[in-house]
């Protein structure tokens, strides 16, 4: 559902529209016997109460099970959504690696009916050899609602292999800096298990996004909202509603990237937590309080959503 906030000025009316957009890293969805202890209920219940226009998974299955639950889950929320309110649909990217990507969306969000890549398969007809320098290679999306046309850049980013999380670290940052020469506004989001395991060689490795003038060319809105001052080094949450996890140790494993042509539309000023910006906390919810982390993993997922807001009235700025 678009919100519209109203600015009541003398003499005049303004009415502000927004989006939420989400990422959701869906542990193993639609792979193995997960399918048969997933509530897709909860999840869609969630997704939809929350007013989420545009969400990007990650961790879907390469089977055709995996598709399967994405539509399920599509239509679950459908069942759920208001007869006056716009209904869900989704897309599926190709496999990359051993998972793909999806996008459940609803209008005003228009899909521009492509997928791009940051790079070419290492073997064309073997994708799940994944890319040179990323093993699940993020997608590119094309979107637009009202005003605002953008690019979703889902990444799921490597979590054993520290290697080859600090070379893919560094090629999302080589193209992050190079955004500016490209059309469009571009929105990295998913799971990009930023420090890992926190020992300092993980911190190394996602640090490489704050070199130099990074500033001047993208932002971390999540990290801005929960830090005071902001500290885009912060090891864990200093609270557990601020992880993007499920686990005990307070993760903020899930961030939003987004590009200079996208600040307009986030606003000014500091985004607020929950307003601008928000993390769906559901495991501090009951049943979840009282259930196992493998249990929370598979009945909904071992991560949490995270969404953003952007105001799609301002203008093309393209």
């Amino acid at each position: 559902m678009t919100i519209i906030l109203v600015l009541v000025l003398p003499g005049w009316t303004f009415a502000a529209e927004y989006i939420r957009i989400a990422s959701f890293n869906i542990a193993e969805f639609g792979e193995g016997n997960h399918p048969a202890t997933r509530d897709l209920s909860a999840i869609a219940h969630m997704l939809v109460d929350n007013e989420l226009d545009l969400i990007a998974v990650q961790e879907v299955g390469t089977i055709d099970v995996a598709e399967d639950q994405v539509a399920a889950l599509t239509d679950t929320m459908n069942a759920l959504t208001p007869v006056n309110e716009p209904d869900y649909f989704f897309v599926i990217t190709p496999q990359s690696g051993d998972e793909r990507y999806a996008a459940i969306y609803r209008d005003p969000v228009i899909y521009d009916d492509e997928v791009w890549w940051l790079e070419e398969d290492r073997d064309s007809n073997n994708p799940k050899l994944g890319g040179k320098n990323f093993f699940r290679i993020p997608a590119a999306l094309p979107f637009q609602a009202g005003d605002f046309d953008f690019v979703i850049v889902p990444v799921h980013l490597a979590w054993g292999d520290l290697g080859r999380r600090k070379q893919e670290i560094k090629k999302l940052r080589d193209f992050l800096r190079g955004a500016d020469q490209l059309e469009g506004d571009w929105i990295v989001l998913g799971d990009m298990n930023r420090y890992g395991k926190y020992k300092k060689t993980d911190k190394k490795a996602f640090d490489q996004l704050l070199e130099k003038d990074w500033q001047e060319r993208y932002r971390f809105p999540l990290l801005e909202a929960i830090t005071d001052p902001h500290d885009m080094k912060v090891w864990i949450a200093s609270q557990d509603e601020f992880s993007t996890t499920v686990a005990s140790s307070r993760n903020i494993y899930d961030q939003f990237i987004i590009t200079r042509g996208v600040f307009a539309e986030l606003g000014t000023g500091d985004p607020e937590f929950g307003v601008d910006i928000g993390i769906v906390a559901f495991d501090m919810q009951p049943p979840y309080t009282t259930m196992s982390h493998n249990a929370i993993k598979y009945t909904v997922s071992d991560h949490r959503p995270i969404w953003i807001r952007f105001q799609i009235d301002l203008g093309d700025d393209d």
